[in-house]
């Protein structure tokens, strides 16, 4: 079967690493073709063959008008000649172009679309068109019940939504492999992952380490974006700077969950977690704010994590004081952490997206 895949950029991202993820488990059966707005920075792996529009964001209302006329254009063309059994959009940005196309070649029937946020995260006109053009495609994927509830509140009929949870990179390291650990001069650290910005809560995570009365320990944050003066600020404010790292992007990151003390997800607003999964594969204990949606998805208080009221500094501060010192508590959410992760298996879900 041939199958053709929407997307903005494949440049780093949660829906990006997904079809990183699925492409390489399609392209063992089936033909793929990924369509990019923008292919000038590819920032993950992926399996088939790139097509790119070179037709990347632009800013001001008409010359994003006349750029989503521009790809809608190419896209109608890309279909006619490739003819695929399956269209599979992921973004807003791509579902809507990709809606467009599929109806302009009578192939709405074997078009999906995939939801990756909540309306809350979404831009006003996105909120206000997917009421109505979501009920054109076959099917809508979306990754968690949270977002499953949204849509139907928004007036998508239930019965075109599907949940498929993301996927566990199959290039995940199996917890009996050794890995090295990633810095020799870090023996204790507590770990966050993500993109630096406001969502992400790095300030509060910030906030609650600066709290932990073992002055040994260090934050390790890895992630890049439009917070980091701000966050550098705090933390040379809190002369913490020899204990808080902000290391930026890395090339491998499964050596930093595997020797971390514990894993936090300080996120504000998730559609999933693909991270707190990641760390749970590789016996890291997590601990996450109760967000929506994607935490209480994934972790049940107490048993594979600890979840902690949004916002909660002081109680984010506690749970990682105690994770941090009680080794019961720690070995029985690192055991049931791998025990769920495992549930996440990129070739069963994989399939699930075609079936």
């Amino acid at each position: 079967m041939k199958i053709v895949v929407v997307i903005p950029s494949l440049n780093k991202g949660g829906a990006e690493r997904v079809v990183s993820v699925l492409s390489k488990e399609w392209v063992k059966k089936n033909e793929v073709k990924i369509i990019v707005f923008n292919g000038s920075n590819l920032s993950y792996s992926f399996g088939g063959d790139i097509i790119d529009l070179n037709l990347p964001a632009q800013g001001g209302i008409f010359p994003k008008i006349l750029q989503f006329i521009r790809r809608s254009i190419k896209i109608v063309r890309i279909l006619r000649r490739e003819n695929p059994d399956y269209i599979i959009s992921f973004m807003e940005s791509a579902n809507l172009p990709s809606i467009l196309s599929a109806y302009f070649t009578g192939k709405l029937n074997k078009l999906t679309v995939s939801v990756h946020a909540g309306s809350a995260s979404m831009l006003k006109l996105y909120n206000i068109l997917i009421p109505y053009l979501y009920r054109y495609p076959h099917q809508i994927i979306v990754v968690s019940k949270g977002i499953f509830t949204t849509l139907i509140k928004m007036g998508v009929p239930k019965k075109k939504i599907k949940i498929i949870n993301n996927p566990l990179p199959a290039s995940a390291p199996v917890i009996s492999k050794p890995l090295p650990r990633p810095n020799d001069t870090l023996k204790n650290y507590i770990l966050g992952v993500g993109r630096l910005d406001k969502n992400k809560g790095f300030d509060l995570l910030i906030e609650a380490f600066s709290n932990i009365p073992d002055k040994n320990m260090h934050l390790v944050i890895l992630g890049e974006g439009p917070e980091r003066k701000k966050l550098e600020s705090i933390i040379s404010n809190k002369n913490l700077s020899d204990r808080i790292h902000l290391y930026g992007l890395v090339n491998d990151i499964w050596p930093w969950y595997r020797h971390s003390r514990c894993f936090v997800s300080s996120s504000l607003m998730e559609s999933w977690g693909n991270s707190i999964v990641e760390a749970m594969s590789q016996g890291c204990p997590v601990v996450a704010f109760d967000c929506d949606y994607g935490p209480r998805e994934i972790i049940t208080d107490g048993l594979n994590g600890l979840l902690v009221t949004i916002n909660d500094v002081q109680s984010l501060t506690n749970n990682i004081t105690v994770l941090l010192s009680d080794n019961l508590l720690r070995n029985k959410i690192c055991h049931n952490g791998l025990t769920r992760s495992s549930e996440f298996n990129s070739r069963k879900l994989s399939a699930q997206w075609l079936s």
